[in-house]
C-alpha cells in the first residue's frame, strides 16, 4: 500500500516516469496474490487506475481494469469493486461508450451510497459530466447539487467545483466558470500538478469567452508546461487544443490550424472520439478563416458525424453553426483565393503591404527595384480579383484574416 501511495503521490507531482513504475509494481503484487487482504489489493489497483486517469493513459487503465475484474470474481465483491468501477467508467467515457459508462456509474454509486456514501461523490460527479456532454444540463445540475450535500461533499467538494465550472462554461456563463475554476485551482495543492490540467483548460476557454486574451494565453501556457512535464500524448493533445483555441480567437489562424491538427492526431491515436471531433471542429474553423473551404468542410462533416454518434448535442449544435458559416461564405470572401495560390515571394510582399509599408519602403527593405515590387503586387491583386483604391486595404484584410502577417 505504501509503495502504491508513493507512486500516486509522485504522479500527482508530475513525476510520471518515477511514479507509474511503483504503481505497476504494487498492482502486480496484488494481482499475483502476494497481498492476502482483498480490500488492500483492490485499493492498490484502484490507485493505479486513478493515476492512469490523471495522466490520461487509458490504454494502461483498460488492461488493469480487466485484471482487477478477473481476479475479483468478475465483480462478485461489489463494495470493493465499486471503487474501480467508477474509474473504469472514466475509461469508457474516454472511449465514447457513454451509455455503458452511465449504467456502470449508477450501479457503482448506488452500491457506495448504501455503505460508504462519502466515496460515492466521484461517481455522482462523473455521471453529471456525461449528462453535461449530452446537453442534459438540468440533470447534471441536480447530480452536482446532490454531491454538494453531506456526506458526499466530504470527499467530493473539489470535484464538484471542477465539474460545476465545466457546466457553467457549457451553459454560456463564462464569469461563473472563471470563478469556479479559479476556486478549484486554489483548493488544489500546488504540488499536485496533475490535478490542474482540466481546471486550466476550462479557465482558458472561459477567459477567451470573456475576451481576456492575456489571461487565456497565460493559463494555456501553464497547461502546456504540465503536459510536457507529464509527457503523455493525451495531455499534450489537450494542451494543443486549448492553445489552438487561443490562437484562433486572436486570429492567428495558421498557428491555430497547426495546433488543432496535432490534437486531432493525438486524440485519434488514443481513441477518444469526442475530443477528436472537438479538435476537428476547431480545425474546420481555422481552415475556414484561412479561406480553405474544401478541407474545412471535410473536417466539420467528420466532426458532425462523431457528435451525432455520441449524442453530444451541444457540440453538435456548435458544429452545425460552423458548417453554416463555411457553406454561406459572404460575397466578399467567396471569390478569395487560398493563401496557397500565392508564391513565397508574393506572400512576403503581401505581408509587407499588410504592415502598411509603401512600395518604395518595400523595395528599399528587400533591396529590389520598385518596379519589381509593383509587378509582385499587381500579380497579387490579379489573383485576388481586386483593383482600384480599395485594393490595398482588401489585400491587407486578406493577409490578416489568413494569418500571413508574421508575428500574428
Amino acid at each position: 500500500m505504501s509503495i502504491a501511495l508513493q507512486g500516486l503521490a509522485l504522479v500527482f507531482e508530475g513525476k510520471v516516469d518515477k511514479g507509474m513504475p511503483l504503481l505497476d509494481e504494487a498492482a502486480t503484487a496484488a494481482m499475483a496474490g502476494e497481498i492476502s487482504d482483498l480490500e488492500t489489493a483492490i485499493n492498490v489497483c484502484c490507485y493505479l487506475i486513478a493515476a492512469c486517469e490523471y495522466v490520461r493513459d487509458y490504454s494502461r487503465a483498460v488492461q488493469w481494469c480487466f485484471h482487477v475484474k478477473k481476479n475479483t470474481g468478475n465483480g462478485t465483491f461489489p463494495l470493493m469493486f465499486s471503487f474501480c468501477q467508477i474509474h473504469y467508467a472514466g475509461v469508457l467515457t474516454w472511449n465514447g461508450d457513454w451509455d455503458e459508462a452511465e449504467t456502470l456509474l449508477m450501479k457503482a454509486s448506488n452500491n457506495l451510497i448504501e455503505s460508504r456514501p462519502a466515496h460515492a461523490a466521484e461517481g455522482l460527479v462523473k455521471l453529471a459530466g456525461i449528462c453535461r456532454l449530452r446537453g442534459d444540463y438540468e440533470r447534471a445540475g441536480e447530480l452536482l447539487n446532490r454531491a454538494r450535500e453531506r456526506p458526499f461533499r466530504m470527499l467530493g467538494a473539489n470535484l464538484v467545483l471542477l465539474e460545476s465550472a465545466a457546466l457553467a462554461y457549457d451553459r454560456g456563463e463564462p464569469v461563473t466558470a472563471v470563478n469556479l475554476a479559479e476556486r478549484y485551482l486554489r483548493n488544489t495543492p500546488e504540488k499536485c500538478r496533475l490535478m490542474l490540467p482540466k481546471g486550466l483548460e476550462i479557465l482558458t476557454l472561459a477567459h477567451l469567452a470573456l475576451h481576456d486574451y492575456e489571461k487565456a494565453e497565460e493559463t494555456s501556457e501553464g497547461l502546456q508546461t504540465i503536459a510536457e512535464m507529464a509527457g503523455t500524448e493525451s495531455l499534450l493533445a489537450f494542451a494543443h487544443y486549448t492553445t489552438g483555441r487561443v490562437h484562433l480567437t486572436k486570429k492567428k489562424n495558421m498557428r491555430a490550424c497547426e495546433r488543432f491538427e496535432q490534437s486531432v492526431e493525438l486524440f485519434d491515436r488514443n481513441k477518444n472520439p469526442f475530443e477528436t471531433a472537438r479538435s476537428r471542429r476547431g480545425m474546420a474553423e481555422a481552415l475556414h478563416c484561412l479561406g480553405r473551404k474544401e478541407p474545412a468542410l471535410k473536417e466539420i462533416h467528420s466532426a458532425i458525424e462523431a457528435f451525432k454518434a455520441l449524442q453530444a448535442n451541444p457540440e453538435l449544435d456548435r458544429a452545425k453553426i460552423i458548417l453554416k458559416k463555411i457553406t454561406s461564405l459572404t460575397a466578399e470572401h467567396a471569390g478569395s483565393p487560398s493563401p496557397d495560390a500565392f508564391t513565397a515571394r508574393e506572400k512576403e510582399m503581401l505581408c509587407e503591404v499588410a504592415r502598411g509599408k509603401s512600395n518604395s519602403d518595400i523595395a528599399s527593405d528587400h533591396y529590389i527595384s520598385i518596379r519589381t515590387v509593383e509587378r509582385h503586387i499587381s500579380n497579387i491583386y490579379g489573383k485576388m480579383g481586386i483593383s482600384g483604391k480599395s485594393a490595398r486595404s482588401k489585400a491587407t484584410a486578406f493577409a490578416h484574416r489568413n494569418g500571413l502577417v508574421e508575428g500574428e
